[in-house]
């Protein structure tokens, strides 16, 4: 079973973008970009195996890409904590009340993204449900039997530098907006991320 965060210590995906610089061009001190980046998650099924293989060829962290949960729920409330959804993400998945988790995925001691997801838990398998409930297994990577496609709605690059506090292994360097697809063209789940400096080794 994952260790739970606070929420305290996760920010939300475009709140801790900083707004000025862009590292899209610039190389980091491994030789990797963010434009590099975000050609490795958009050839990924999902962001999970994209970061797993981004992370074997820049030598980020060791183990398996693990998800940290920082609060989860099922519908508008959970955990005695509000919890908005956006009605665009519920007119997207055709449900009003569907799960949700904050996370933050891992590899070893290297904090690589963080992320808001909003999924259908009734499409899942019971043994899919207990694996996020109880694992620390990605999404992703638990849903990776259906063979989703991961199909990108938004990107943001912005300059890793430190903001709320975090210095610039943690600090945001490219928001997107994905949704994960099912092979019929249902919409599984919509995710809002952030990638962080440690990808690009900053």
């Amino acid at each position: 079973m994952s260790a739970r965060l606070g929420t305290d210590d996760f920010q939300h995906p475009a709140e801790h973008l900083a707004t000025s610089g862009d590292l899209g061009t610039g190389h980091s001190a491994c030789g990797a970009t963010v434009e590099d980046l975000k050609q490795c998650l958009a050839e990924g099924p999902t962001a999970t195996a994209a970061l797993a293989r981004w992370c074997e060829r820049q030598g980020i962290g060791h183990g398996h890409v693990r998800a940290e949960i920082v609060a989860s729920g099922s519908g508008v409330e959970a955990g005695g904590e509000a919890h908005v959804m956006p009605a665009s993400v519920a007119e997207r998945l055709c449900t009003k009340r569907p799960a949700w988790r904050r996370v933050r995925l891992c590899r070893g001691d290297a904090a690589l993204s963080e992320a808001l997801l909003h999924y259908r838990d009734d499409w899942l398998s019971a043994s899919m449900r207990r694996a996020l409930a109880e694992r620390d297994t990605p999404f992703g990577a638990v849903v990776a039997p259906l063979g989703p496609r991961r199909r990108l709605r938004r990107s943001e690059t912005a300059s890793a530098i430190p903001v709320h506090g975090r210095d610039q292994a943690a600090a945001g360097l490219l928001a997107q907006e994905a949704e994960l697809l099912l092979p019929d063209g249902r919409v599984l789940a919509v995710a809002e991320e952030t990638y962080l400096g440690a990808l690009i080794g900053l």
